[in-house]
């Protein structure tokens, strides 16, 4: 003969117990997958940013290469560089060329090589425009490189910002020699 005791009930959760418990679960979840979201978001943002500051950056040194090699190969230094707004310069350019200037094409294209360049053809499009800005300065040259991923191109060096996903970079290159 077993004796049953009266405090053995059947045991389990209510449903008010099973509701909260789900809501807390689906909370954490959203909150979780909100997180994921936003750090892929940022991430994304910040290597845009790192490319665009790269751009900016070989837009000076493509600059400064055609300096350079007008020294090496033709004794003036500044020989064919343009002055003038809306300029743009590949990696691809040919001794002696001249920087192409009041462009309307600033749209940089992915070539088959890896390299950004200005024109689209066998390349993939980029969200990135680069312009050039080259002003005299006395015996040197102010060169403004603005490189923008938001879809409008760069204006001025002074609206380029962070903001409205843009970066600028600039330099004063003198003449080789003086």
């Amino acid at each position: 003969m077993s004796v049953v005791s009266s405090s053995n009930k059947n045991s389990g959760f209510s449903l008010i117990e099973v509701v909260f418990s789900i809501f807390l679960l689906s909370t954490g979840l959203v909150a979780a997958v909100q997180l994921v979201t936003s750090g892929i978001v940022e991430s994304m943002d910040s290597r845009d940013q790192l490319i665009a500051s790269e751009l900016a950056q070989e837009g000076l040194e493509l600059v400064r290469n055609i300096r350079d090699n007008n020294w090496a190969n033709a004794g003036g230094s500044f020989d064919h560089i343009t002055l003038g707004n809306n300029c743009f310069l590949d990696m691809e350019y040919a001794y002696p060329a001249n920087i192409k200037c009041n462009n309307s094409s600033k749209k940089l294209y992915l070539n088959g090589s890896g390299f950004y360049v200005h024109s689209s053809v066998g390349a993939t499009t980029t969200k990135f425009q680069r312009k050039l800005n080259i002003t005299a300065s006395g015996n040197d040259l102010k060169i403004v490189s603005m490189v923008s991923w938001n879809g409008a191109e760069p204006v001025s060096e002074a609206s380029c910002s962070l903001v409205n996903k843009c970066v600028s970079e600039n330099t004063i290159i003198t003449k080789r020699g003086e």
